[in-house]
């Protein structure tokens, strides 16, 4: 499910779009060659194959550290399913500036997070303090 360097667009200012393609070639004239052999290496550890999803996290500064591990694990998708009672905004005193670096997409309901995710093409593993126990092991990670 990794999705090529060359596709996709950025969203700038809300409301600008510009294909990937577009930006790296506007760029590349303004990087050095170190620069841009540091981000082609970046980005070639960014994994599209694992999607985290919070849903019900009541404190912040938790979705702020697993934000942290996500972008230093590589990966580049983060969904964040609203709270009902607040709705999450990056601070970058806790974030450490990750949020910069992650597509972030907040949902309003688990079932529009879940429907968009299968319809992509992944399997949706959940986790719950009160689930019956399967450990991480028992689970065949290789689709």
């Amino acid at each position: 499910m990794r999705l090529p360097l060359d596709q996709g667009e950025f969203l700038i200012d809300g409301k600008d779009q510009f294909a990937n393609t577009e930006v790296i070639k506007r760029l590349s004239p303004l990087l050095t060659e170190e620069r841009h052999k540091k981000i082609e290496q970046v980005l070639s550890g960014r994994t599209f194959d694992v999607v985290p999803v919070l849903e019900d996290i009541y404190d912040r500064g938790n979705i702020s550290a697993v934000m942290r591990s996500a972008e230093a694990f590589g990966f580049f998708n983060f969904n964040i399913i609203d709270n009902k009672e607040q709705k999450f905004k990056a601070a970058n005193r806790v974030t450490q500036g990750t949020d910069k670096w992650l597509d972030i997409h907040n949902w309003k309901s688990t079932r529009a997070c879940l429907t968009h995710l299968k319809s992509n093409g992944y399997r949706v593993y959940a986790t719950h303090l009160d689930a019956t126990a399967k450990s991480i092991f028992e689970v065949d990670w290789t689709g």
